[in-house]
Parts: C-alpha cells; structure tokens; sequence
C-alpha cells in the first residue's frame, strides 16, 4: 500500500487506489460503495425573497473568474456588473492545487485575505460609480463552489481533500456572515448559498434555483443543467428527484495555462471580418488577442 492508501481505508480490507499504480497486465478495478453516494437534499421552499428597498449585491465566486452585480431590489433591475479574476490563483489554477496550498495556516490566510479584499474593492468600485450610499446596501448573497466558499468562510478544505469528500458546512442551509469583512455595515444581510454535498456547491444550489429544477413543472419531461468550469457539474431532474454529480474539469475552459495571449474578455480579439478588420469582444480598443492553449 502507499501512504495515501494506508490514510484512506484499512490495511486489511484490501482495497487499494487505481490512479496509484501502474497497470502491466489484466485486471478488473472494483469501484467501492461510498465513491457513489446518492444522497436525498431538499430544496424545497428555499427561494430568494424578491421586492424590498435598497439595493442588493449577487456575487459568484468561480475558482478562475468572480462576477459580482449591483441590483437595485425593488425593480430587480442589474444595475452594473462587474468580472475579475481570482486573485487565489498564484496558489493554483484549480481547486485541488489550491486545497493542497490550503493545508498551510498561512496560505489559507493569505487566500481568505485576498479575495475578501479583492471583492471589497469592486464592491466599493460599483457602489461609487453608480453613486449608491453604502448604508442603502441591504443584501449580499454569495454563490460559489465548495471550495472557494471554505475559502471565502475562512475554512481550510477540511473534508475536501481526500474521500469521500465533504464538506463541513453540509447540512448547515444558508451560512450567514459578518458583511464588515468587505466593508458594508452590520444592516446588509450577507449570505451563502448553502452546499449541497460535497463538491455540489452553493454555485450549483443557485442554478438550479435560477433554472427552477426545484420546483415542479407538472411534467413529466426530464431536465438537464450542465456548469462548465474549472469544477464542473451536472444536474438531472428526473422523476420528481434532483441527481447531481462533480467533476474537476480543470481550469482549460477558463483559459488558465495559455501559451500566449488573453482569456475571452472585453477588449480581446476573436477573429477577423472579411475585410481584415479585427472583432473585438465588446467593442471599443483591442488590449490582445484571444488566447492559444
């Protein structure tokens, strides 16, 4: 056995992990019991409350990019929105490099500080701009995955890093916390999306919320929600049940690793008209050309 199997499972039950050997003739793997777990989550009445004074801001919190929007609560209306990256990358460019960095007080600290800073600067950013006093902020609502959201709770990845995978904050619904950390005042009501299981998270609770998977159609026609990221996840509902299932689809979708270039964002070139004119995403100067893999 290596010494990641002797910290996973009993000497003598004579399992062991297929990704730490070297296959050099036949062999049948046995997939265990508790890799496939098929656990019953209600969602069930949890909805968003709509209308209401003020203003409110949504943040999700991606693993490469974080989208954050200013919404004015009584029209619902998206006032401003704004993406940036992570600034947790220099620890990773996906989720299981940065639960590794994790296990260091001081990188987890750093990771917490970072993003917490970062998001307080583009919330500070979009409340100026649109001219909004900091006290008229009544809500902020975070979605984000597992691993991220440990992060942002100033959490490890305790439970994350090894079979069977979960997380502590299951079963716990929404996780409130101090809004003070991005600077807005104790009257903002500030809240995560409640993590499902594992690395079912509260970026995935939120979709299928705004997908209404939730909520019965009167149908009997099956429905399927597919997120790609750097963490991706799937979403059955089938016969009155919702089935879902992670995988870590690495940060290539998000253009992490590029040889040379700029991710797809404003200002990058994404191919030519036919009168050799560049068609820049978003309009206006082009700042580089989007990127080779």
């Amino acid at each position: 056995m290596t010494d990641r199997e002797r910290s996973l499972f009993d000497p003598a039950g004579g399992s062991r992990m297929s990704c730490q050997h070297k296959v050099n003739r036949d062999m049948d793997i046995v997939v265990p019991g508790f890799s496939i777990r098929d656990d019953e989550k209600k969602l069930r009445d949890f909805r968003i409350a709509s209308g209401g004074k003020g203003f409110g801001i949504a943040i999700d919190l991606g693993t490469t990019l974080i989208a954050l929007y200013l919404v004015d609560l009584e029209s619902g209306e998206i006032i401003s929105q704004h993406a940036f990256v992570n600034p947790q990358m220099p620890f990773g460019g996906d989720v299981m490099s940065r639960l590794e960095a994790a296990k260091k007080d001081r990188n987890r600290r750093m990771m917490t500080d970072l993003i917490r800073r970062r998001v307080a600067e583009v919330i500070t950013y979009a409340i100026c701009k649109n001219r909004i006093n900091r006290d008229d902020v009544g809500r902020l609502f975070v979605a984000g995955n597992t691993a991220i959201t440990h992060f942002w709770l100033g959490r490890g990845g305790e439970g994350l890093e090894k079979a069977p995978f979960r997380s502590v904050f299951e079963g716990k619904g929404i996780i409130p916390f101090d809004p003070a950390i991005v600077g807005l005042t104790k009257r903002c009501g500030s809240e995560v999306c409640p993590i499902l299981s594992g690395f079912i998270g509260g970026d995935t609770t939120s979709a299928i919320i705004a997908a209404d998977l939730d909520m019965s159609t009167g149908s009997s026609r099956q429905r399927l929600l597919i997120d790609l990221g750097a963490n991706g996840e799937i979403v059955l509902s089938a016969n009155g049940g919702l089935f879902a299932t992670s995988t870590a689809a690495g940060p290539a979708f998000e253009g992490v690793g590029m040889l040379a270039g700029m991710p797809a964002l404003p200002g990058a070139i994404e191919g030519f008209t036919e009168r050799h004119e560049p068609v820049v995403i978003g309009g206006g100067r082009p700042v580089g050309v989007c990127a080779v893999v």
